[in-house]
C-alpha cells in the first residue's frame, strides 16, 4: 500500500460507520475532530480493527482481510 499523500491525494476522515466488519457488528464514530485523533484502549479492544476498517474503506482490502472474508477476519 502506498500513502495517498504520495499521489497528491489527501483524505480527511470525518465519520466512520462500520457494519459486520471483523469484530464489529456495528460501529459509528461521528463528528471526529480535525487534526490527529488517537485511539486508546485495552488489548484486544478493537483499536487495530478501526484502522483496518479505514484502510478497507480507502483501498478495498487490508493486510488481514486479504484472501479472507472481512466479516470473519
Amino acid at each position: 500500500y502506498g500513502y495517498l499523500a504520495d499521489y497528491g491525494i489527501e483524505k480527511i476522515v470525518r465519520d466512520l460507520r462500520v457494519e459486520g466488519f471483523m469484530r464489529y457488528e456495528r460501529l459509528e464514530l461521528v463528528d471526529l475532530p480535525r487534526g490527529v485523533v488517537g485511539i486508546v484502549g485495552e488489548n484486544e479492544a478493537g483499536k487495530t480493527t478501526i484502522g483496518e476498517a479505514i484502510a478497507f474503506a480507502l483501498f478495498g482490502r487490508t493486510i488481514r482481510t486479504e484472501g479472507t472474508d472481512p466479516t470473519q477476519a
